[in-house]
């Protein structure tokens, strides 16, 4: 039997739902491991460790000496076969907004302070009651210039809000270049090429089925497994893996997929979708006023994209 196992964020449990599908039904094992609370059902390090020391092939998102006996050093040291590396995928422009419900934890300090790229295109301001919404920036601005609620939406419909879509877009894009540099699998390529006829991303931080099967397609050659990446190229759900948010998070207007040119066009409910993202920033707006939620991008807390 050759234990395969993945180590990760919900990315690496969508992954090792994927190569369950397609892998052979007799010969091969998958378990996952999640490096991280929130994605919930985290084992100790130790046993984390032990399965790392038993599988033939591991496939993990590599974290920093911070983490410990998770840390990339430890998990390469421990693990027996071949150990696959693969980058932690997170773009905030793939739409208008990007509901992050869970939230971002606030950060204090000197790393606190960050260039004005990352504070736009990078995690959302100080967490809400609604979480964190990516795009919000133009939809507190025009509350603060006194804009209604209604006029707002009025607006989002006629697609006259600039939510510097494809700035972000191109911002992560390049962002996920940078970090796959020391990372075994390269997917940023397969995204330029790709997010205008299939969709790659269904959240900022969930891969669509498309761009998973293009990770599978080089484990298999990485770790000479006998994937039949053709079945997962087969499939016509976007969302196989069942990961949670979808459009519900984050719903693609026609002016998105005109300003990104997305062949397989918009999400036919997006407009209650996106409107109801707009009242969330209201409704905390009215709750909060300009003390916290309108205060400039320069004067919140905010961090990079992280796993």
């Amino acid at each position: 039997m050759h234990r395969v196992t993945t180590f990760g964020n919900c990315q690496a449990d969508a992954l090792a739902s994927l190569l369950l599908m397609s892998l052979p039904d007799s010969g091969y094992s998958v378990e996952f491991f999640s490096n991280n609370q929130k994605t919930g059902g985290m084992k100790s390090p130790e046993q984390i460790l032990e399965s790392v020391a038993e599988s033939d092939i591991l496939i993990f998102q590599p974290l920093d000496e911070r983490h410990g006996l998770l840390c990339e050093e430890s998990i390469r040291s421990t693990a027996s076969g071949t150990a696959i590396t693969f980058p932690y995928l997170f773009n905030s422009g793939i739409s208008s907004f990007c509901h992050n419900i869970a939230g971002a934890k606030r950060r204090t300090g000197p790393t606190a302070q960050k260039r004005p790229a990352e504070r736009v295109y990078g995690n959302s301001p100080a967490r809400h009651s609604y979480g964190n919404i990516f795009g919000e920036e133009p939809i507190i601005a025009m509350l603060e210039a006194g804009r209604h609620e209604s006029e707002i939406i009025d607006a989002y419909r006629e697609g006259s809000i600039n939510f510097q879509v494809r700035a972000r877009f191109d911002w992560c894009l390049g962002e996920l270049q940078r970090r796959e540099e020391p990372i075994d699998i390269k997917i940023a390529d397969h995204i330029s090429r790709n997010y205008r006829v299939a969709r790659q991303f269904l959240t900022h931080n969930h891969p669509t089925t498309n761009l998973l099967t293009e990770i599978c397609a080089s484990i298999g050659r990485l770790g000479d497994l006998p994937i039949d990446v053709e079945v997962l190229r087969a499939i016509d759900d976007e969302n196989v893996a069942d990961l949670p948010g979808g459009r519900r998070r984050c719903p693609v207007s026609p002016h998105d997929a005109e300003e990104l040119g997305y062949e397989f066009g918009h999400d036919v409910d997006w407009l209650p979708l996106g409107s109801g993202l707009i009242k969330l920033i209201c409704d905390e707006y009215r709750d909060l006023g300009s003390q916290e939620l309108g205060r400039p991008a320069e004067q919140r807390d905010v961090g990079r994209p992280t796993g």
